[in-house]
């Protein structure tokens, strides 16, 4: 038995049946020559054929959750040892045959792991830098996801690794069920829950915190969960206390009891605490055996997995498509056709006396087009200027605060006259770490606070600034073309139809579907979202994150600070920890004031680059409405030309393509009902 297949089932039916209908659309599109509306139902069907559910499964070392993601595929996919071993982040994903491939970091370190692949090392040093992808044998894959070297520190030799992450394809009945299953290193390292929260929390739809039975809810757990998780804007976590059996009969209720009493709060369904056994449901999945795998407890978790992923992500996921299929569908109905078949009804003079008389209003919504391109131009390079204040002034207030930070730590580690450099080495690692926890904190606080009210404050200003300017568009378009069609006289329209048109036209016409986010550029008002930007901030936060953890590690600090501290004569334990101190501030402040202009210049060209990219669709979509209605006539005049036989064919199929429509409509509606339900 594998992870319940029902619930992904119906999501897979639900995906087909909105496919038909878009299928079945387009192909009445086509019949009657409307080739731009179309096109726009193709570009929906690419995005709902390529949804796929991505499961994150985090937790810290040694809490067993290789085994754990071999026990919900149901085969010993992935390298699951005693000792703890997955060094880099793995995506299982489906193929048909099994096959891994190696991705890199970029840059990579200048010195590699002595315990490198022999593989791996002579592809880096074939390209040294900007090292592609490297397809790597499976039966060979634990040479590259396991630590090297078991003897070091696991969150030294995950920090060490050159590798970025691997993707495993494998023929896996949950995975050809369009679900990814992402298996994570241990939290216990800086630079892999910088990394976690900057890549996967912000697309994953399921977040599974495996902790262990042994040792459940340490304080770094509860800190990763408020800081991380919650923060990246998941309500519904799963919980999964791992090992289970493990624990005496006797104690496993106060444990239950226990556990369910710290997660208070923590996920918005409580139902989502699991008790499980991974090994046991692996034994009992790989050997046939459905009272071991039963007795793990892991189905209910599967059940309650899948249950979440089709009806509150799925659902999710479906909606977004089925409203703009259905905005578009309805104005196509309303507006479109009807416009078309008023214009059926003219003479080829009517139709050129009416286009002459609106060829100023058509050179009108050009000059309209270009201002709000402007506008959205000039505002966007007042938001950059912005940014890289505010990101330049929040560097320079961690330098200055920097020393103060380190020279207030208080260290575990002491220095030992009789082995003064490994002593020293210890002391540095130690003050590196508690400095990276405290860039951490220090960063989380910023992006709450300071950087994402600054966006949404400044993207609140742009929205109300654009939304005019789009309303009284749109508003214009509608009267050129009901004045060339006759159809509808538009100047009753309200201010309340104004804003319908932006919705419903815009949304359908120019509502791509923002990369990972799913909201409309302009539906819904303008349809910028604040969970968007909050999410924008928190990847933009992480990357500054990582990259100061990157500045601020032993391999590049310690080196420097040793020849520093002992240039002299031994001044005695606490001066010596206290120059230690004091240099290794030193370091960390001098390499991140030469990395200010790099850092700011590059968050802020990602914040306003994914700015960009959101409103880029807004004046192609300006465009693409002119053209449209350039098509629309140009069509019909072409149809009049060819005779009266032509132009009755013409009615017919329309007023054919409304019946068929209309019914599409209908279908979608309950479609719509059944996404929105709960």
């Amino acid at each position: 038995m594998t992870i319940s297949n029902k619930n992904l089932q119906k999501f897979k039916e639900w995906k087909a049946m909105l496919t038909e209908l878009l299928n079945q659309s387009t192909g009445i599109f086509k019949s009657v020559e409307m080739d731009a509306q179309a096109a726009m139902l193709s570009d929906i069907t690419i995005k709902v054929k390529a949804e796929t559910f991505k499961i994150m499964v985090v937790g810290q070392f040694k809490v067993g959750k290789s085994t754990f993601i071999n026990a919900l595929l149901g085969e010993e996919v992935l390298p699951a040892y005693a000792i703890p071993c997955t060094a880099v982040i793995n995506e299982v994903k489906y193929g048909s045959v099994p096959r891994a491939v190696l991705h890199f970091k970029d840059p990579i370190q200048k010195e590699l792991p002595e315990k490198l692949s022999v593989i791996a090392k002579a592809h880096i040093q074939k390209y040294r830098s900007g090292v592609p992808p490297l397809e790597v044998p499976v039966a060979r894959l634990e040479e590259f996801v396991v630590i090297p070297d078991p003897d070091k520190k696991q969150e030294d030799s995950v920090a060490e690794t050159p590798y970025e992450k691997v993707e495993l394809f494998w023929p896996l009945p949950l995975c050809e069920d369009n679900v990814e299953i992402i298996d994570s290193p241990g939290l216990n390292e800086n630079g892999i829950r910088t990394a976690i929260t900057a890549d996967y929390f912000p697309k994953a739809d399921a977040v599974l915190f495996v902790l262990t039975s042994l040792a459940a809810l340490a304080e770094s757990d509860m800190k990763f969960i408020d800081q991380n998780i919650i923060r990246a804007g998941h309500e519904y976590i799963f919980f999964v206390f791992n090992r289970f059996h493990q624990i005496p009969e006797k104690e496993r209720q106060r444990l239950v009891n226990y556990g369910k009493s710290k997660l208070q709060g923590k996920t918005k369904d409580m139902n989502y605490i699991f008790f499980v056994d991974s090994a046991h449901a692996l034994e009992g999945k790989t050997s046939k055996n459905p009272s071991l795998v039963e007795n793990s407890g892991l189905p209910r978790l599967e059940d309650l997995l899948t249950d979440f992923l089709t009806n509150k992500k799925g659902k999710i996921k479906l909606l977004q498509p089925v409203n703009r299929f259905k905005t578009y569908l309805e104005y196509t109905l309303e507006s479109t056709i009807p416009g078309s078949l008023s214009m059926l009804d003219l003479s080829l003079e009517d139709i050129e006396k009416r286009l002459k008389a609106v060829r100023p209003m058509l050179e009108n919504l050009e000059t309209k087009k270009k201002h709000i391109a402007e506008r959205i131009q000039n505002r966007i390079a007042r938001l950059e200027l912005t940014l890289e204040r505010e990101f330049r002034s929040n560097l320079l207030e961690i330098i200055r605060q920097t020393p103060a930070w380190i020279d207030n730590m208080d260290l575990k580690t002491g220095f030992r006259i009789q082995a003064p450099k490994k002593s020293s080495e210890e002391i540095i690692s130690e003050i590196i770490e508690k400095y990276q926890e405290k860039i951490g904190e220090q960063q989380n606080e910023w992006c709450d606070h300071q950087l994402t009210p600054l966006i949404i404050t400044q993207v609140d200003d742009m929205k109300e600034e654009f939304k005019t300017g789009i309303d009284d568009f749109y508003f214009s378009l509608e009267n050129v073309k009901n004045k060339i069609s006759g159809n509808v006289d538009v100047d009753h329209l309200s201010e309340q139809g104004k804003v319908s048109n932006r919705e419903r036209i815009f949304a359908a016409a120019a509502g791509l579907l923002l990369a990972d986010f799913g909201a409309g550029i302009i539906g819904a008002s303008f349809g910028f979202t604040k969970q968007f930007f909050i999410q924008m901030a928190l990847q933009v936060t992480a990357v500054v994150t990582m990259i100061m953890i990157g500045i601020a590690n032993p391999f590049t600090v310690i080196p420097v600070v040793l020849a520093i501290a002992f240039a002299g004569m031994f001044m005695g334990v606490d001066a010596t920890v206290k120059k230690l101190k004091k240099e290794t501030a030193k370091k960390i402040a001098q390499e991140l004031h030469q990395t200010i202009d790099q850092i700011a210049q590059s968050q802020t060209r990602e914040i306003v680059g994914q700015i960009i990219t959101a409103t880029a669709p807004i004046e192609s979509s300006l465009d693409d409405e002119i053209a449209a209605l350039n098509s629309q006539v140009a069509t019909i005049c072409e149809d009049i030309r060819n005779g009266e036989e032509q132009v009755q064919a013409k009615k017919d199929g329309l007023n054919a393509a409304v019946q068929q429509l209309q019914d599409i409509n209908r279908k979608l509606n309950d479609l719509k009902i059944l996404f929105e339900a709960d």
